[in-house]
């Protein structure tokens, strides 16, 4: 899932450190700069292509500052935080910029006060035309650094797991990293850990939160808004059965969110594919490439209908009801009573998106040898 989410992210990729060659009909200012506005240091892109605007942040504290093109007058920036809307001749600007070779000089005006700009470009991908400049780790590498984070014990039933909580630098905006791992120490185990807590622990450029951000800035330079929760929902002696839950703004059209769900083998290590348990009645799998895809069959969607019970809502029920009926797209996970699935709606209708529970009595003709043998495992073991 997380994968879907970095594949939806745009950003400028270093191949290698050579001085960017700007496209002939980009403006000079375009690409990524480092100086000082005043005495205080700062780092500063422009974008290029139909992205004509910029930001900076002041390495003292990192935080994105939007410039906004002045209509009708090239060369003038407005500064902007956020989603600031004040009349342009309330904020601070940015005016008289002049570009010779790899040096830029302007001033900042603002406050009362006018502070003089310099600034020396940044080397960038010989590639790259600076059209994502804001994109780029040329401009984004000073503000990332190792992810800190906060641990606590925990329970679920007879297990204890541990809880880590990110302390993510208030510059990256709303972001919010929560996951855990187990408290045994195995082999198998230890690889799970890792997958589970990777977003914290791994180096923080391969973070999707970093990717949202920065996708997020290249597009608006407003940064983005990244949630992450990631807990288990089920552990046992032999199996775990972890939820992720990811709310996020990486810049496009409108916020989204997805709920995933993952069955675990603590004796391999291994992430169970668990429509893999069914038969060609169930579901029809699809392998190509990376991607792989799930058609319900019509025995199991029978299933699926029979279990939509009226909710009290008639307007819910008669929105919701067709949509979930012909939903394409489900996650499916186990726990101690049966199958629970769960529709994979478009974002427009994701209030409809309700658990479907199957018993393991319903489910039993759709299971495939190997299902059996691994729902009679799971069962056994976490009675």
């Amino acid at each position: 899932m997380v994968g879907r989410l970095i594949g939806m992210i745009l950003l400028a990729v270093l191949s290698s450190p050579a001085a960017a060659q700007s496209s002939p009909t980009a403006a000079p200012w375009v690409g990524v700069w480092q100086g000082t506005v005043g005495a205080a240091p700062v780092q500063v892109c422009f974008n290029g292509e139909n992205f004509d605007d910029g930001a900076y942040y002041y390495k003292r504290h990192m935080t994105t500052i939007r410039l906004e093109p002045k209509q009708g007058e090239p060369g003038v920036w407005l500064e902007r935080i956020g989603y600031d809307e004040r009349a342009e001749s309330a904020v601070p600007t940015w005016t008289n910029i002049a570009v010779q070779g790899r040096q830029l000089t302007a001033r900042w005006v603002g406050n009362g006060k006018t502070l003089p700009i310099t600034l020396t470009r940044v080397e960038m991908p010989v590639n790259d035309d600076g059209a994502f400049a804001c994109g780029s780790m040329a401009y984004q590498s000073p503000r990332i650094v190792p992810t800190q984070y906060t641990t606590e014990r925990r329970r679920l039933g007879r297990f204890t797991y541990t809880q880590l909580t990110a302390q993510v630098p208030k510059y990256w905006g709303e972001v919010e990293l929560v996951t855990f791992r187990l408290d045994r120490a195995m082999p198998a185990i230890n690889r799970i850990n890792a997958v589970l807590t990777k977003e914290i622990t791994a180096p923080p450029a391969d973070a999707a939160y970093i990717d949202c951000v920065i996708g997020a800035d290249h597009r608006s330079g407003m940064g983005g808004d990244y949630h992450s929760f990631t807990s288990p929902e089920l552990i046992s002696r032999n199996w775990l059965v972890t939820s992720v839950a990811i709310e996020y703004y990486c810049g496009g059209a409108h916020p989204d969110n997805y709920i995933a769900w993952q069955v675990w083998d603590l004796r391999t290590g291994e992430q169970q594919d668990v429509w893999t348990w069914m038969t060609a009645a169930a579901v029809r799998i699809r392998r190509a490439d990376e991607y792989t895809d799930y058609a319900i069959q019509p025995a199991l969607r029978r299933l699926l209908n029979g279990a939509i019970k009226p909710s009290g809502d008639k307007a819910y029920d008669a929105e919701c009801g067709p949509t979930i009926r012909e939903a394409d797209t489900w996650s499916v996970r186990l726990d101690r009573r049966g199958f629970i699935f769960s529709p994979d709606l478009p974002h427009v209708i994701q209030a409809c998106e309700d658990d479907l529970r199957l018993s393991y009595a319903q489910m039993a003709p759709l299971l495939n040898a190997e299902g059996r043998r691994r729902v009679a495992d799971f069962r056994a073991d976490v009675r």
